[in-house]
């Protein structure tokens, strides 16, 4: 007689609107699930070395324009244009309202796949002189040494 061990889930839909989930102040606590902050202080855009600092001193790095659209798809989004890792770029985790009458051209716009209302994570090249940063957290098996990005995997 073989014995089989059944686990049965029951899963309830909920109806409710789910808010989009805003971008919380750097440092982001380990258990928070959120894998973004911005900073607090502003950073002049021109020179992106010092807001690449202040995300190391969260343990974080500037983010890139991939890792704010992974931001985007798990439901985080911000109203703030914050640095990111494009020297003379800044840019937004939110759709890009792009089209006739809209405020950003399409190559303004980061995520361009389906309709223009689906377009995301919209990036111009008119930064503040100064602005906050985006920090993203560091993936434990990738680091950084003297500017050569190690990727450590499991074979």
């Amino acid at each position: 007689m073989k014995t089989f061990v059944v686990f049965l889930g029951i899963c309830s839909l909920s109806f409710f609107e789910i808010g989009a989930l805003e971008l919380p102040t750097c440092p982001t606590p380990s258990d928070s699930g959120v894998s973004v902050c911005q900073t607090s202080a502003a950073y002049p855009s021109a020179c992106l070395d010092d807001a690449r600092e202040a995300c190391r001193g969260y343990g974080h790095h500037l983010c890139s324009l991939d890792e704010l659209k992974a931001a985007f798809d798990s439901g985080v989004t911000t109203s703030y244009w914050n640095l990111v890792d494009v020297r003379d770029r800044d840019a937004r985790i939110s759709i890009c309202q792009v089209g006739s009458g809209h405020r950003y051209e399409g190559d303004e716009c980061f995520v361009k796949v389906g309709d223009y209302a689906t377009w995301h994570i919209p990036n111009t090249p008119r930064p503040s002189t100064n602005a906050r940063a985006f920090c993203c957290k560091n993936d434990p098996a990738t680091f950084t040494y003297h500017d050569v990005q190690i990727t450590i995997e499991t074979i």
